[in-house]
């Protein structure tokens, strides 16, 4: 994933399934662990967000684990459903406009990643 490579060169830590699921463990068990350990998650959002199961999920684990919840959109899609009511209130990141940008803005969110401190948990669903 381009994004999540470009935010490790800029010295964030990054948490993907299913890059960093270990082997052997139920991903939804390692999910949640990763999502609790994390200072925020970053939900990659695209169209394709609103379709899944595993988001909506992943954003209530982080929401009751008093996470912060980082919308960053890569294509100018809108959140429906249980989405909707759950990220209507947040500031979103707009990565399709300039991404590069929206990368920037990120990485100021989170100083310590310079110092190797910060962990976000990317929640993917992108293809």
């Amino acid at each position: 994933m381009a994004v999540v490579d470009e935010l490790e060169r800029r010295g964030l830590q990054c948490w993907i399934a299913p890059r960093n699921v270990r082997p052997g463990r139920p991903y939804d068990d390692e999910i949640v662990k990763a999502i609790e350990g994390s200072e925020a998650l970053l939900l990659i959002f695209s169209e394709r967000c609103n379709d899944s199961e595993y988001i909506r999920r992943e954003v209530t684990v982080a929401g009751e684990s008093q996470k912060v919840i980082i919308p960053f959109r890569i294509e100018n899609a809108q959140p429906r459903r249980g989405l909707r009511v759950r990220l209507s209130d947040l500031h979103w990141l707009d990565a399709f406009a300039s991404q590069d940008k929206a990368i920037q803005e990120l990485v100021g969110i989170f100083p310590a990643a310079k110092d190797e401190a910060a962990a976000v948990a990317a929640g993917l669903a992108v293809a």
